[in-house]
């Protein structure tokens, strides 16, 4: 579980050394549409490097189309079925994701087809993090609330009520996923609040240095007035905080998400929210993107959310469009990668 948008996943195998003789032509990378944030700015990045070619990959025979005479398909959270896999020309060789999580793309159906997919599991790591100690911080003192009153009903002369709220210096924090994100944000916190709890069942067997491991997630939701979440979506981790593991948390207890959605059952964490179990939640991913308008949380008191941004950062936009179109062309062009990680090895 070492971490979501932190680390390669723990799948992820080494990359063969392959011998690649440089194409007589400039390869050709089709990029989904509305993957990246400037696409104008990195066709013209690459243009004596690539041919970049945005396209609708969202359907059988668009994919098809796109991708003839291509090289390689980078995606940011598309999907990449099995079905749209297969109907890919034979010529892509790799699959780019922008981003850390591959939940949105068939691995087995890649490593059948003997497509490489990589990704980029440290373009946005300190955006992440900061994110991550954002929300915590804003759930735990209520400031939308505030906001809202003095927006409101300060000058009406109504009174605020934003009790209970726990002393930070007295609260225990657990960090569920200890990668780089989760380390970052363990040690940002550790100064604020009386201990960090650490869970993380792929850790190595080592000392945590400012953290105590626990070796149940059970103990440490028990324990923690804080949870922050920072694990990649595998079949393992998906609902791994469901109505009772979320039930274990004390009363008031705060929880933030900013790894993927799908993790959460939401239904339970807004009800959960709203008879005054857990006192708030800060959530950037969700089980279905967009939120839906009939969510519950959108309903349920203390909750702050955003719309899957903590990467984002004017640097890490920009790093992830040119890491991504780039790890693409030097794997295409030599076997290698710059900045990913290699998350199934391919053939072709």
């Amino acid at each position: 579980m070492t971490s979501e948008k932190d680390a390669a996943l723990p799948s992820a195998q080494a990359a063969p050394v392959r011998v690649v003789t440089r194409p007589a032509r400039l390869p050709v990378i089709v990029v989904a549409n509305g993957a990246m944030r400037a696409p104008a700015d990195v066709i013209e990045h690459f243009r004596d490097r690539a041919t970049v070619r945005l396209a609708d990959i969202s359907s059988v025979a668009n994919i098809r189309a796109a991708t003839a005479g291509a090289d390689a398909v980078v995606v940011a959270l598309q999907l990449l079925s099995a079905e749209l896999i297969l109907a890919m020309d034979d010529g892509i060789r790799v699959i780019g994701r922008m981003g850390i999580g591959t939940d949105t793309v068939d691995l087995d159906a890649a490593a059948a087809a003997g497509i490489t997919v990589f990704n980029e599991p440290t373009f946005g790591v300190p955006e992440v993090a900061s994110h991550a100690i954002a929300m915590v911080l804003a759930v735990h003192r209520k400031l939308a609330q505030c906001d809202r009153y003095v927006r409101d009903g300060w000058a009406t002369g109504g009174r605020l009520d934003i009790k209970p709220v726990k002393p930070l210096d007295e609260s225990v924090a657990g960090i569920v996923g200890y990668g780089r994100i989760g380390r970052i944000v363990a040690d940002q916190l550790a100064p604020m609040v009386r201990s960090v709890l650490v869970y993380d069942p792929l850790l190595p067997d080592t000392e945590l240095a400012g953290a105590v491991r626990q070796e149940r997630l059970d103990d440490l939701l028990a324990d923690s007035d804080i949870v922050t979440v920072h694990a990649p979506l595998t079949p393992e981790s998906r609902g791994m905080l469901g109505r009772r593991e979320l039930s274990l948390l004390p009363r008031g207890a705060v929880l933030v998400n900013v790894s993927r959605g799908g993790q959460v059952d939401e239904v339970a964490l807004a009800e959960l929210l709203t008879s005054g179990q857990l006192g708030g939640a800060g959530l950037d991913v969700f089980g279905h993107e967009p939120l839906p308008a009939d969510s519950p949380l959108l309903q349920a008191p203390n909750v702050l959310l955003s719309p899957h941004v903590a990467g984002y950062s004017d640097r890490s936009a920009w790093r992830l469009d040119t890491w991504t179109v780039g790890d693409a062309i030097e794997w295409l062009t030599s076997g290698q990668l710059e900045h990913g990680a290699i998350v199934v090895a391919g053939t072709r």
